[in-house]
C-alpha cells in the first residue's frame, strides 16, 4: 500500500429485486427473500419470509457475508410440498405444488380474468372453509412461498410414520408396508408403500425425503433452509 492511499474494501453487491437467503438470528434459519435496496456505504435493506410472516431487515456491510447469500430460489415443480404465506389465517402453511406455469395463464381472481406469467406456482392448501388453491407469480414467489427442504432417512416394514396426504394437503399418521429395493409396478427404487386407515398409498422415490417423517418428529413448519 503506497502512502496516501486509501484501503478499499471489497463489498457484496446487490441490486433491488435479487433473489436471496438471509440468516434469520432469532431462529438460526436460512429464510428466502429479496435484496430492497443498498446504500452507498454498502449496508443492505431485505425482505424475507420467515415463520411469523414477511419481515423486513438491515444489514451492515461487516455482516454480509455471514447473514446474506445471494442465489436463485430453489426450482419447483408439481408435487413438490412447499410453505405458503396464507394472508386469511396469518400463518405458513404445508401445501403442495399443483403445477408451474410453463407459458401465459389465465385464471379468474374474483370474477375477473388474471394473466399468469411463465413460472407461476400454482399451490393447493387447507383452509379453515377446506382445500384452497392460490396463485403466486414469480417475483413474489421468495415473501410468499418456501421450499420444504429434504430430509434423508431410511424406512423399513412396520415403521410408524406422518405421511403427506396430497388429496387432502395434510399429513396423516400412516405405517410402512413396504420398501422397493428395486423398481417394480411402475414405481422407482426407494418407494414406500404405506398404509392409512382408509387405505395404502404410494410414496414415489422422488418424494419420500419430504412427504414422509418417522414417528415423533414433527413435520416441517415453519421452517426453511438453503435447498
Amino acid at each position: 500500500q503506497g502512502f496516501g492511499c486509501k484501503r478499499v474494501v471489497q463489498m457484496a453487491q446487490f441490486q433491488p429485486g435479487d433473489t436471496l437467503f438471509f440468516k434469520n438470528a432469532a431462529s438460526n434459519i436460512w429464510c428466502p427473500g429479496l435484496a430492497k435496496g443498498q446504500d452507498e456505504d454498502g449496508k443492505l435493506t431485505i425482505h424475507f419470509l420467515c415463520e411469523k410472516g414477511q419481515r423486513e431487515a438491515t444489514v451492515l456491510p461487516e455482516h454480509i457475508k455471514d447473514f446474506v447469500r445471494k442465489e436463485p430460489i430453489p426450482e419447483l415443480k408439481a408435487d413438490d410440498l412447499v410453505q405458503v404465506w396464507s394472508v386469511s389465517q396469518s400463518k405458513l402453511v404445508d401445501s403442495s405444488v399443483m403445477q408451474v406455469a410453463t407459458e401465459n395463464v389465465t385464471v379468474d381472481a374474483n370474477g375477473t380474468d388474471r394473466v399468469m406469467k411463465p413460472g407461476s406456482v400454482q399451490v393447493q392448501f387447507q383452509t379453515k372453509d377446506g382445500l384452497g388453491f392460490k396463485w403466486i407469480e414469480p417475483d413474489n414467489i421468495p415473501l410468499y412461498l418456501m421450499k420444504v427442504p429434504a430430509v434423508e432417512q431410511t424406512f423399513a416394514h412396520n415403521d410408524v410414520v406422518s405421511s403427506w396426504y396430497r388429496k387432502e394437503c395434510l399429513w396423516k399418521p400412516a405405517v410402512v408396508v413396504e420398501v422397493l429395493k428395486e423398481a417394480k409396478n411402475g414405481q422407482e427404487k426407494g418407494a414406500v408403500k404405506v398404509k392409512y386407515e382408509s387405505g395404502t398409498e404410494w410414496v414415489r422415490a422422488d418424494l419420500v425425503s419430504t412427504h414422509l417423517k418417522k414417528d415423533g418428529q414433527k413435520p416441517p413448519t415453519g421452517s426453511c433452509t438453503i435447498c
